[in-house]
This record gives structure tokens, sequence and C-alpha cells, in this order.
């Protein structure tokens, strides 16, 4: 990542705090591709990327991905209100918005709700739906779908908890992942909500409609 707010903590480039130049293992466009698709086709709110030519006085360094980085602009940009808290990886520790609050309840609170109804008053959990559908369907090989990484949690203040996609740079397809179909990483969230049948046909639903889109 390239800061333009290390030394001045109000300092922006064309607006941007930071820009992501990820060399994506040489594999250009498989980033853009994804993030693109989830943006136009799945309607998530997704990071935006282009490719950058790196010069660094007058050498060239190589191809990369630009890619648009998840915080407080990011925020502005994709929700009405960009005053909740975001978690990178929905950890806790790695809260990055309104850092200088220690309080992380409401995170702790999501990651064990304790009963589905409970999971539902906080989430959105038709947004979180069509994230796993789509991470699937790529399929994501180093995402949530099937690691439980590479993603960001926001607690929106007009809808609860949604995922915000990231890091796409194993995608669309790879051998090595392409045939693996199991519930999204273990992860306790996602398997609170599959494991109730109206959700299940609910996702089996998305994963037809996100399938037909791709």
């Amino acid at each position: 990542a390239i800061a333009f707010n290390k030394v001045d903590p109000e300092h922006r480039f064309r607006g941007l705090r930071r820009i992501n130049l990820d060399h994506g293992s040489c594999k250009p466009l498989n980033e853009r591709l994804a993030l693109d698709f989830l943006r136009e086709r799945v309607g998530l709110n997704a990071e935006c990327a282009n490719n950058a030519r790196l010069e660094i006085n007058g050498s060239y360094y190589g191809l990369y991905t630009n890619i648009e980085h998840v915080d407080r602009e990011f925020l502005e940009r994709n929700f009405d209100d960009p005053d909740g808290n975001l978690y990178e990886d929905g950890r806790a520790e790695w809260k990055k918005t309104n850092e200088s609050d220690p309080d992380t309840s409401d995170i702790d609170e999501f990651n064990a709700p304790g009963s589905l109804e409970n999971l539902e008053a906080i989430a959105d959990l038709d947004q979180a739906l069509r994230m796993w559908a789509a991470e699937a369907i790529l399929p994501g090989c180093d995402n949530y779908w099937y690691f439980g990484r590479n993603f960001y949690v926001y607690n929106d203040p007009g809808a609860g908890f949604v995922y915000i996609p990231t890091d796409y740079d194993n995608a669309i397809p790879l051998g090595w992942c392409s045939d693996w179909m199991r519930m999204p990483s273990g992860e306790r969230t996602a398997s609170l909500v599959l494991h109730d049948p109206e959700w299940r046909e609910k996702f089996v639903r998305e994963l037809e409609a996100t399938h037909a889109r791709f």
C-alpha cells in the first residue's frame, strides 16, 4: 500500500488516503474481473480496481492491480451512513474505523450471536447470502468461503452488519479449489444461517441466480 496521509493525516491524493498495488501473483486481471462481477452483477459494495504501470524515478517496476482501499472514504462512497464500525476479517482487534472508541461489543455479538434470531436482528442476512454465493461461484479461493479470511464486516447503522468482499487475486477459477463445495469455512455465523432450512433454501436459490449472472 502507498499511504498519502502518513505525515499529514488530512492529506489526500485525488480524494484517497492510500492506494493498494497488488501484483496478484502475476495474474493482473483476476482481481479486476472478480471485483467487477461482485460489484456490477451481484450488487455488492466491492472495491473498484484498475491496472497501473508502476515507475519509480523513471525505472519500470511492473504491472499491478490498483485496488481501492476499504476505509472511511470507501464507506462514504458506498453507504448512506459511514459512521459505523468497520472490522477486517470480523476481528475486534482489527477495527478500522472509530479506532479511538475501545468498544467492540458489536462485533463480539455478531461473531457469537447465540441464536439465529439474534443474528437476524443485527445483520443483513440476505446480503450475506449474496456474498457467500458469489464467492462459491467465482470461486474465491482465499476468502471467506474457503478459509474465513480476506473480508470486512461493516456495522451499518441503517441495516446492521454487512459483508464487504476484498482480495481476489486467487479467483476465477483455480483448479486446486474449484471443485470444493463446503459450507463457508466453518464460520459460526454462516453455519448458524445455513443450518436453518428456510435460509438454506434461500441460499440455494441465490447460488442458482448467481451462477446465471456469472
